[in-house]
């Protein structure tokens, strides 16, 4: 899924990898809420599984709010709790 945020507007656009794909539409990964071993890109948070509904619009936030200090108004999550960017 790709989330595109202009200031209160979001606009939802879904994408598919595919295994033949050779550049992927986000390859950048700059933030995950999925395994603090990868200090890296690691948000501090993880995964709330069975409150999914209340933490997704805060982690969807989190995400618009790294994208932007890095400097991009396009974002995607993925597989739960990855941010890619172009």
């Amino acid at each position: 899924m790709l989330d595109a945020y202009y200031g209160d507007e979001i606009i939802i656009v879904c994408l598919q990898n595919t295994r033949y794909r050779i550049r992927r539409a986000l390859p950048n990964y700059i933030y995950q809420e999925r395994d603090k071993t990868l200090k890296k890109n690691y948000g501090g948070r993880k995964i709330e599984w069975y409150n999914w509904n209340m933490y997704y619009p805060g982690f969807a936030c989190r995400c618009a709010q790294k994208a932007k200090e890095l400097g991009y108004d396009i974002f995607g999550l993925q597989f739960y709790g990855n941010v890619l960017i172009t």
